[in-house]
C-alpha cells in the first residue's frame, strides 16, 4: 500500500488538530476553511480508526467490539455539545482551543504506540541458538 495506517492515523489527527486552530479565529473564511480541513482529516481518521479497532479484536468478538467503540463515539457525540458550550460561555474559540489541544494528547499517544510497535517488530535475535557456536 501507497500509505500505511499509522501514518494516515497521524496525518489525520494533525489535520483535526490544524482545522480546530483555524476555526478559533474569528473570521468566517477561517471557519469555512476549518471545515473543509476537518472533513478531511474526519474522513481519513475515522476510516483508519475502525480498521484498526476491527483487526485488533479477535474475529469471535470483532462485532462486540466495534459494537463497543460505536457507542463510545455516540457517547461522545452527546457530551461533546454539552462540554463545548460550557466552554464557549466562557471565551468563544475556547471549544476548538481545547479540541485543538485533545488532538495534540491523541498525537502524543499515537506516537507512543507506533514506536512501542517498532521497538517490538524489530528482530531481537535468535535465542536458540548460542552465541560462542
Amino acid at each position: 500500500p501507497k500509505f500505511k495506517e499509522g501514518d494516515l492515523e497521524m496525518y489525520g489527527v494533525i489535520f483535526l488538530g490544524i482545522s480546530f486552530i483555524i476555526a478559533g479565529v474569528p473570521v468566517m473564511w477561517s471557519f469555512l476553511l476549518s471545515v473543509l480541513i476537518r472533513v478531511f482529516a474526519q474522513s481519513v481518521s475515522g476510516t483508519v480508526l475502525s480498521s484498526e479497532i476491527a483487526s485488533a479484536a479477535e474475529p469471535n468478538n470483532r462485532g462486540e467490539i466495534m459494537g463497543a467503540a460505536s457507542a463510545v463515539g455516540s457517547l461522545a457525540t452527546i457530551l461533546a455539545p454539552i462540554l463545548a458550550g460550557i466552554f464557549f460561555g466562557f471565551y468563544a474559540p475556547l471549544p476548538f482551543y481545547f479540541s485543538a489541544f485533545c488532538c495534540v494528547g491523541i498525537i502524543a499517544i499515537v506516537w507512543t504506540k507506533r514506536k512501542k510497535f517498532k521497538e517490538l517488530s524489530e528482530p531481537q535475535g535468535d535465542i536458540s541458538t548460542p552465541s560462542n557456536v
